[in-house]
């Protein structure tokens, strides 16, 4: 389950709707230096529970940020996350997604850029 990121990118990288508006610049935690806006930075909190038949539930809170210099782009891709995301049911890199369900949103304005949050709850058996 820690390579669970590994999901997040997949399902990010794989939607054109998407990467129309920021190509590859999906990032795990962390911006890289010098990386032109539009991106996304995406990070993930987990809580695991063993069941007898040796699958692992696991409780995955995923949460995706949006930074653009654009309110209006930022909202967009901010659909297009959620379009994919919302309600998401497949098997990605060996997780079984059982569901992804959008539980909050926030937005703010910091360094001259639109920064928008998307936290998603994921059920996911490895």
């Amino acid at each position: 389950m820690i390579q669970f990121g590994k999901a997040i990118y997949s399902i990010l990288t794989g939607s054109t709707g998407i990467t129309k508006y920021v190509n590859t610049n999906i990032f795990p935690l962390v911006i890289p230096e010098n990386t032109t806006l539009p991106c996304i930075v995406y990070q993930k909190a987990m809580q695991t529970e063993n069941s007898k038949d040796g699958f692992y539930l696991s409780d995955f809170q995923v949460s995706i940020s949006i930074i653009s210099e654009n309110y209006a782009e930022s909202i967009a891709i901010s659909q297009e996350i959620f379009n994919v995301f919302n309600n998401y049911h497949a098997t990605v890199e060996n997780y079984e997604i059982l569901e992804s369900i959008l539980v909050n949103t926030d937005e703010t304005y910091a360094n001259n850029s639109v920064i928008q949050l998307l936290i998603f709850d994921c059920k996911v058996i490895k």
